[in-house]
């Protein structure tokens, strides 16, 4: 099976983060971007891993 390109990511580290993040910065060239998920709180609330929550 092919590799991810952030399985190729973690697997180099060249970018180390918990598996649980919402927020980016991205480099590329001479750019550089910040990169949020925002979510409404009901849709939160389907993606949390909390028991209580669901």
């Amino acid at each position: 099976m092919a590799q991810s390109s952030v399985d190729k990511i973690k697997n180099t580290k060249s970018f180390t983060a918990t598996d649980a993040h919402s927020e980016i910065m991205i480099f590329h060239k001479q750019m550089s971007e910040i990169c949020r998920l925002e979510l409404e709180p009901e849709t939160l609330m389907i993606f949390s891993t909390d028991a209580d929550d669901r």
